[in-house]
């Protein structure tokens, strides 16, 4: 019988088993690509951009206006040259100007504008459907919805959202931060609806229009944390329907025109440690159902209760303990706050949290007499045709400035904290700038722009000195570069030619440049 010899391949199996360390070690194991910059510039497509890059890769946008509407569906980062700078216009499209449905999306430095604002719809400037994402560093205005987020443990920071329906809107959203953000001008400045265990923590929702909520919390949301907001000068500070068990701690609501908090058919809430400043009544409950919950009011003694500027003006704190017996003060008014029938303060506070003395300004029948500081910027100088952005940012104003209104100084005019305007013809403009707030108190500002032509023409020279066999100088002529882009990408195409002249030639050139 023939005996087959049988090789051992353990030798083999080796080398495969570590080929992946030692070819690594070596530098030949392929490696997972890194993260990348991609830059996007004012004439190309944001969208392309986004379809072309890998998961985690960096879009910076840079300034211009961009019109479209884009759609977000691997995790990246897009980042604009930051607000009023860089544009991302819907061209008020029945859809979002810019949707995420990805996790871990970054988006910021940006101005979204313009989504169809009709009755029924609900388009959003930003909508946030993925998971965990950024929003951070924005400017929102006229859209359906500002800021759109159905989704959970989200961030939205430190936005400013203006002229839109609802400002900042969770919908079925859990785990989300909404902080620092700056809400005005709209009907709703944040709501919440269907949404829990989310933190709405130091907002400025502030001047909303008629019949609007500095925040609205409805259909049955619960287990959220409002804290640290600023609510003053809406119709309603904040509304309450059909939601319990949510805690509202050190906001001040204040100069509201109908109501400072009203709860419909929401009991079990708990409200401490707020400011209630000069609205329109403090308090009232609508029970639209048999429940006859009550709301807690206070944090019991010695943390206390909300402060209600109304009571605190004529309360007697002279007492102090739990039951208000034994003598001496204690920061705690000697007698309960009343609110109805079934709610009252037990422990409301003699003096204010924090400092509240930009909204006491409506007291005792007294109007708001002190106007707005506007402030509209440098002047400026541009090229026709090209866009200009006007900042007014940096306007104030004791309680809050509710409209900004530019006129441009060539017809036509604008509204809004961050404006941008094409100019048609060369010229100065003087451009104008008024700032209203809720008492109709006003300051304007002025700007000039002076508008140049867009291929205004500069002569430059170059002479070329060949040195050869013939001997010859050679004259060279003028050759003419234009301040656009076109005009320098032929200048180099020109030298480009006369270098490949001079070598076909067989000459050595001296080259002088000059502008």
């Amino acid at each position: 019988m023939n005996t087959a010899t049988t090789t051992k391949l353990l030798p083999l199996k080796a080398l495969l088993l570590f080929a992946p360390l030692i070819f690594s070690m070596l530098g030949l194991w392929p490696q997972p690509a890194g993260a990348e910059t991609v830059d996007v510039f004012p004439g190309q497509s944001i969208q392309n951009a986004i379809n072309s890059a890998s998961v985690g890769d960096r879009i910076f946008v840079h300034a211009g206006t961009y019109m479209g509407n884009l759609a977000i569906g691997k995790t990246l980062t897009l980042v604009g040259e930051g607000i009023g700078n860089t544009v991302v216009d819907g061209g008020g499209k029945e859809q979002s100007v810019i949707e995420v449905t990805a996790s871990k999306v970054v988006i910021s430095g940006f101005t979204v504008q313009n989504t169809s604002r009709e009755a029924g719809t609900s388009f959003a400037g930003i909508k946030i459907s993925g998971s965990a994402c950024n929003v951070t560093g924005n400017y929102v205005t006229k859209c359906k919805i500002g800021i759109s987020v159905t989704s959970g443990r989200s961030r939205i920071a430190e936005n400013i959202v203006v002229n839109t329906g609802h400002g900042i809107a969770l919908y079925s959203s859990s785990e989300v931060t909404v902080e620092a953000n700056n809400v005005s001008a709209n009907t709703v400045g944040i709501s919440l609806a269907f949404s829990a265990n989310n933190r709405i923590n130091g907002n400025r929702a502030i001047n909303s229009s008629a019949g609007g909520h500095g925040i609205y919390v409805s259909s049955n949301s619960f287990n959220n944390t409002i804290t640290a907001n600023y609510l003053v000068g809406n119709y309603h500070g904040m509304w309450l329907s059909s939601s319990s068990n949510n805690t509202a701690v050190e906001n001040t609501v204040a100069n509201n025109e109908l109501l400072g908090v009203e709860l419909a058919n929401s009991p079990q809430n708990t409200f401490y440690h707020n400011n209630f400043v000069n609205n329109g009544q403090q308090f009232m409950r609508h029970i639209k159902t048999d429940d006859n919950s009550d709301s807690v009011w206070d944090d019991s003694y010695p943390s206390g209760g909300n402060y209600w500027h109304d009571y605190a003006l004529i309360a007697a704190d002279e007492n102090s303990g739990p039951s208000q017996d034994q003598l001496g003060s204690d920061g705690i008014c000697d007698n309960p706050y009343v609110i109805d029938g079934n709610n009252r303060d037990n422990y409301p506070s003699a003096v204010s949290f924090g400092n509240i003395s930009d909204v006491i300004s409506v007291i005792n029948g007294e109007t708001d007499q002190v106007k707005p500081a506007a402030v509209a910027g440098e002047n400026k100088t541009a090229t026709l045709g090209t866009l200009v952005t006007f900042d007014a940012r940096e306007s104030t104003d004791n309680v809050g400035i509710i409209s900004y209104e530019w006129d441009f100084g060539d017809g036509s005019q604008d509204q809004g904290a961050i404006s941008t305007h094409t100019y048609n013809e060369t010229g100065t403009f003087t451009v104008t700038l008024t700032v209203r707030d809720a008492a109709q108190n006003f300051d304007t500002a002025l700007l000039t722009v002076t508008v140049i032509g867009d291929n205004a023409d500069n002569a430059s020279y170059f002479w070329i000195i060949p040195v050869g066999a013939l001997g010859t100088l050679v004259v060279a002529a003028a050759v003419w570069k234009h301040r656009t882009s076109n005009g320098r990408k032929k200048r180099k195409r020109r030298v480009r030619r006369i270098r490949s002249a001079q070598i076909r030639r067989h000459t050595r050139a001296v080259g002088v440049f000059q502008d």
